[in-house]
């Protein structure tokens, strides 16, 4: 079964029409047809973690091995050169500001949508202006359920189970004040992209369950790469997540990393430039 949660029925209204729901409680609804259904969680990052927690603890009888979870929602951005509102971003990396921790979603399927990383605390963020040059990313995003969201669903499925799609609202270059209705608009425009992407993951579902997740690259290879990135453990996760997607996608990780060798890339100088070669890596692979 395919679970779409959001923190706002305006943000997904639109797809209680056209999987043709019905409700089932106050605040879910259930495609019998399409095996799909919605649970609206309400704002906040507890709240956001009860409603999927009490969901999913409902179906302990249930086999929940195939279940895959979709968190979709309005999001602020932070941005540099170009106003990103109405982009449509695939959560790669969640920032906990609550716990101070971060979470890495798996990227196994890909969904066409450009990724980045979210900020999620339970109030209202704003970063420093030299934040986004210091990360190297052009946007990061913020909201307030992605934590909780992670955690509780983390209880119950397995990490590549669970997705996250958020689309721009509001960002530092053309922000005022953000209404339900303009929420509404923006979630509206998303809607045949957002519907598309459910489908393709539906449609993509067996491929999903059926992939080993074990990367087929020779241990010694692999910790040599990340030392001579200087990688931190945050960024070995991440490039974790990339390589596992490379696999599925039929790419190597193995070679993948050999080649950065031969192209004379590796070793790198420093945690910098380590830094800038693997996101040169990950868009390689994503692309």
């Amino acid at each position: 079964m395919i679970t779409v949660c959001a923190a706002l029925e305006a943000e997904v209204s639109w797809l209680k029409a056209g999987y043709n729901m019905n409700k089932v409680e106050a605040n879910l609804y259930y495609s019998e047809e399409n095996d799909i259904r919605l649970l609206i969680t309400g704002i906040g990052p507890m709240r956001a973690a009860i409603s999927v927690a009490a969901l999913y603890g409902l179906d302990k009888g249930r086999d929940l091995s195939s279940d895959i979870l979709i968190n979709i929602g309005s999001c602020g951005a932070e941005c540099i050169n170009k106003s990103v509102v109405g982009e449509i971003y695939r959560i790669n990396k969640i920032d906990d500001l609550i716990e101070g921790k971060s979470y890495y979603p798996d990227m196994i399927i890909n969904t066409g949508f450009k990724e980045a990383e979210i900020i999620s605390d339970n109030k209202i963020f704003r970063y420093d202006k030299d934040y986004l040059g210091i990360s190297g990313s052009e946007v990061i995003l913020h909201d307030e359920e992605a934590s909780g969201i992670y955690l509780a669903a983390s209880r119950f499925l397995k990490q590549h189970s669970i997705i996250f799609l958020k689309v721009v609202s509001d960002d530092s270059l053309t922000r005022d004040n953000i209404t339900i209705e303009k929420i509404i608009n923006v979630m509206d425009k998303s809607k045949d992209r957002l519907s598309k992407a459910i489908d393709d993951i539906k449609d993509n579902k067996d491929m999903i369950f059926n992939e080993d997740e074990v990367l087929s690259i020779d241990d010694e290879i692999l910790k040599g790469f990340f030392r001579d990135c200087h990688a931190s453990v945050t960024m070995q996760n991440e490039m974790l997540q990339y390589f596992r997607y490379a696999e599925t996608e039929g790419k190597k990780a193995e070679d993948i990393i050999k080649l950065q060798y031969e192209k004379g890339k590796l070793p790198c100088k420093d945690k910098l430039a380590g830094k800038k070669l693997m996101k040169e890596i990950g868009d390689y692979i994503t692309r």
